[in-house]
């Protein structure tokens, strides 16, 4: 199928005519000039598809092969990644949103609205579902992108027969980073902290653990909060610029637990606070849902300048633990400490039996 034709056709969705063509909702994001040499092409032709079946439920997993899981996931991390296809909404931005992540930790001076974006669709339009899940991805990219209030510097669409990916670029920052995701000069007081950018669920659906060893029936993370994570970015890379950060990693493949793995190799953890802010006792879910996000590292002295930066912003961050040479590899819990309270009333407890 040609470019032209991908983007300038009227879509009809599982019988539904949609309202407007991907050409027309990306032009929306270009920039004026851009925009207004696009608007001389027209419609060409219509494109019926149907939309994809996610997959049905098959594989349970056990919080107790967390390693199995993380080996298996990193593994799986090199190379491309190819399009979730039964997820084209949450893909796409999550796409989005890792790029510009990626992002915030090179140098130069810049904030998330000076950036913009390329984005590329290498599609197969020749099987049933795929064309349906174009024009969702199109469309989730322009409303996101429209929503972050950044630019889409060019888009274009190339067929071919193998599998479908996306690819986002991004302009406007700097080349090198600042920051590494290892620190030159680390400690055993630092701190390893992670800050989610965006208030959805975690879940597993369309995550590599998932693509790894089979799909559990889950939905995919929803990643459709702009205004959080432009709060988010606009903390963190003023964090990163000052220095305050001594090592970070972008969230997003592979979930929390491969970035945990990319910064440090032995740490005694602990995930209570996610999940009792969250909601979510699924370990699992947690560690390898591909929430989009940033796991940082910072000197214990800063802790406390750290801590009033995100209360003074309305942040939410989640203190994990500190790298431990000592420990044996890479161990999480997922149980919080008794309460200050409650360890005074079970001791109260023991005084008043011990007096009968």
């Amino acid at each position: 199928m040609e470019q032209y034709q991908a983007l300038n056709s009227e879509y009809v969705i599982d019988g539904v005519k949609m309202e407007s063509t991907p050409a027309s909702m990306l032009d929306e994001c270009l920039s004026e000039g851009d925009r207004k040499r696009r608007n001389c092409e027209g419609q060409t032709g219509e494109i019926s598809d149907e939309t994809l079946d996610r997959p049905v439920r098959s594989v349970a997993y056990d919080k107790s092969r967390i390693a199995d899981y993380a080996d298996a996931v990193t593994a799986d991390a090199r190379g491309d990644r190819l399009f979730e296809l039964p997820f084209p909404e949450q893909f796409t931005r999550r796409t989005i949103a890792k790029a510009l992540l990626d992002a915030i930790w090179t140098d130069d001076s810049f904030t998330l609205r000076d950036l913009s974006l390329s984005l590329k669709w290498k599609w197969n339009s020749g099987k049933i579902g795929n064309m349906a899940a174009f024009h969702a991805s199109s469309a989730a990219a322009a409303d996101y992108i429209y929503d972050l209030d950044i630019v889409l510097d060019s888009y274009g669409f190339k067929d071919g027969d193998g599998d479908c990916a996306l690819e986002c670029k991004v302009s406007g920052a700097g080349r090198h980073r600042i920051c590494t995701e290892v620190p030159v000069d680390g400690s055993d007081d630092d701190w390893l902290i992670y800050i989610p950018f965006d208030t959805c669920a975690y879940r597993l659906g369309g995550s590599a653990l998932s693509r790894k060893l089979g799909s559990n029936g889950d939905v995919a993370p929803e990643v459709n909060d702009p205004d959080w994570f432009m709060d988010c970015y606009e903390v963190v890379r003023e964090l990163v610029e000052d220095g305050v950060v001594t090592a970070g990693t972008t969230v997003c493949e592979g979930g929390l637990m491969a970035a945990i793995r990319r910064m440090c190799s032995k740490a005694e953890l602990n995930i209570s606070g996610i999940s009792a802010s969250c909601q979510e006792k699924d370990t699992v879910r947690i560690l390898f849902s591909e929430v989009p996000g940033v796991l940082v590292r910072i000197r214990d002295i800063d802790y406390d300048y750290i801590d009033s930066q995100m209360i003074l912003q309305d942040i939410a961050y989640y203190p994990l633990g500190h790298p431990n040479e000592s420990a044996e590899g890479i161990s999480i819990t997922d149980h919080s400490k008794p309460a200050i309270s409650s360890i005074l009333g079970a001791l109260l407890g023991q005084a008043s039996e011990g007096e009968d």
